[in-house]
């Protein structure tokens, strides 16, 4: 994005949010919380929109999503209330997940986004389950783990691929299986099968290599 049309952004945005604040001085526009969230929702397509720039805008995609997020929360404190009691943590964290997912599609090159997205994604994913949740949650977050260091072994990043991500999401593995062992629920049975059956892959593929 050129200089002056990033100056055109920026006064449309002093404009509106002027133009809404001079309504509610005059008591022109209803009151209310969700009002507040008008600005973060404009700043962040602002972002949004530099980031149309080109790949060497990625980084306006973290501000970008997380005012859009912020956005988005109070809209639902103030319409949804208890939703955004019980769901309002794992809303958060989603979009902070989605933030470092579209900084990876942006740029491949930036293969260091798919660790912080992975993690947010199961700390949201845990924190979605832990309510009312029967089950010990410990195991599914370190399931989340391996998944993503498996991801960054998997997915194309600009570079040789990576073999050393493998280690720590079988690391990752072998904890939710400790976990989920002493738990009377179905993980205790299936992650030690899953152990076994992937030390039998391992093992094999190896043995079919030499």
């Amino acid at each position: 994005m050129r200089f002056s049309h990033w100056r055109v952004v920026v006064g449309v945005i002093l404009l509106i949010l002027g133009a809404l604040f001079l309504l509610q001085s005059f008591d022109l526009l209803p009151i209310g919380g969700w009002l507040w969230s008008i600005p973060f929702a404009i700043v962040g397509i602002a972002f949004l929109i530099v980031l149309l720039g080109g790949k060497q805008n990625w980084w306006a995609v973290i501000p970008g999503i997380i005012l859009l997020d912020l956005a988005l929360i109070i809209i639902l404190g103030e319409f949804a209330p208890d939703f955004n009691n019980t769901y309002g943590g794992t809303i958060f964290l989603a979009g902070m997940a989605l933030t470092f997912l579209i900084v990876y599609l942006f740029d491949t090159n930036k293969w260091w986004a798919i660790i912080p997205m992975g993690v947010l994604a199961t700390s949201s994913a845990v924190a979605a389950l832990e309510i009312g949740a029967t089950f010990e949650t410990g195991a599914i977050f370190f399931i989340g783990l391996a998944g993503t260091f498996a991801l960054l072994a998997i997915l194309p990043t600009g570079q040789p691929r990576m073999k050393w991500p493998w280690i720590p999401a079988l690391v990752m593995l072998a904890i939710a299986a400790l976990i989920s062992i002493g738990s009377a629920t179905a993980l205790g049975y299936i992650w030690p099968a899953a152990l076994i059956l992937a030390g039998i892959f391992i093992i094999s593929r190896s043995l079919i290599r030499r």
